[in-house]
């Protein structure tokens, strides 16, 4: 563990602080809902929902942020602008005041969240996810016609994958990007900018996405996270030896992927399943613990009296 000779930037976004040293906030999680398969979905063009089952789920990561001290926010996934509505109509009703980050395939479902979002006076708790070097004109043009402040801004660089490229795809651009992408989203009213370092495969650059959390904060001091579960989703072996018989297989690792990011400093992670919320809070709030310990002895001091480990030793 360590600090960072950097001065770190913390922001608040829908209801908790992220960003900072390691061990002066406990790390933020962001559940995915709505994804595929999920199985509170009735209808996924309109957004029909089972809303009791949503809502059951919902609430056990409600109770695991209060008992652990570790923050949450909703990741809220939809293919048609209707889905999307209704979606985000939802998670204000069950949890006003707390973030969400607004995910699709399709820009313009999208850019229709964060138009959406403005319209309802919720601008301030949506997080656009993701801008990125594959962002369109048109949806940079978009969220500056709102009052959106926050984004996920993914550094994936395809031509180069290491912790150097990923900052230059932050900073001066690549792969036909005339600008960084923390100056683009700048230029498009982004203030809260949330860098994401982009989860690659194993084999293909893995490695390199766990050095990235610590290469963004030390270079750039801006609250960094990622989808690191986005590791073994992606692992062709692991995909087909689970199916050979050993579901049990999976959640190890994906859990793993998270807390292996969480050692090296994320601010925040896209965790994956609401599902694995009951997994994922008291593994996330151990890995807090050993940070904030550890870190106290180099002189960082913990800035909220809501810690996993004044909850929870």
């Amino acid at each position: 563990m360590f600090r960072y000779d950097k001065k770190q930037t913390v922001f608040e976004v829908g209801g908790f602080h992220v960003g900072g040293q390691p061990g002066e906030y406990p790390t933020v999680l962001a559940s995915s809902m709505f994804y595929d398969k999920h199985k509170v979905v009735i209808n996924h063009v309109t957004g029909e929902i089972d809303k009791e089952l949503a809502e059951a789920q919902w609430n056990v990561q409600v109770e695991l942020s209060d008992m652990t001290g570790v923050g949450y926010w909703n990741q809220v996934i939809a293919e048609t602008d209707e889905a999307m509505k209704n979606y985000i109509d939802w998670h204000l009703e069950v949890a006003p005041g707390i973030a969400f980050l607004v995910d699709s395939s399709v820009p313009s479902v999208r850019m229709f969240a964060a138009k959406y979002s403005d319209e309802i006076g919720a601008g301030d708790l949506c997080v656009y996810n993701s801008v990125n070097a594959s962002a369109l004109a048109e949806e940079w043009e978009a969220i500056g016609q709102t009052n959106v402040s926050s984004a996920i801004v993914l550094a994936f660089n395809p031509t180069d994958v290491s912790p150097r490229g990923r900052l230059d795809m932050l900073t001066v651009g690549g792969t036909g990007q005339e600008q960084g992408l923390l100056k683009s989203s700048e230029e498009a009213g982004i203030t809260r900018p949330l860098l994401d370092v982009a989860s690659l495969a194993l084999g293909v650059g893995a490695g390199q996405s766990i050095r990235s959390m610590v290469a963004f904060k030390g270079v750039l001091g801006f609250p960094t996270g990622g989808g690191p579960h986005n590791i073994p989703d992606a692992w062709t072996w692991l995909r087909r030896y689970r199916k050979e018989g050993h579901p049990e297989v999976w959640e190890p690792c994906s859990i793993g992927a998270n807390m292996i990011c969480g050692i090296v400093g994320a601010d925040y992670l896209l965790y994956g399943p609401i599902d694995l919320a009951t997994i994922i809070f008291p593994a996330t709030a151990m890995i807090d613990i050993m940070v904030q310990e550890s870190t106290t002895e180099l002189g960082v001091e913990p800035q909220t009296e809501n810690t996993p480990l004044s909850k929870l030793v």
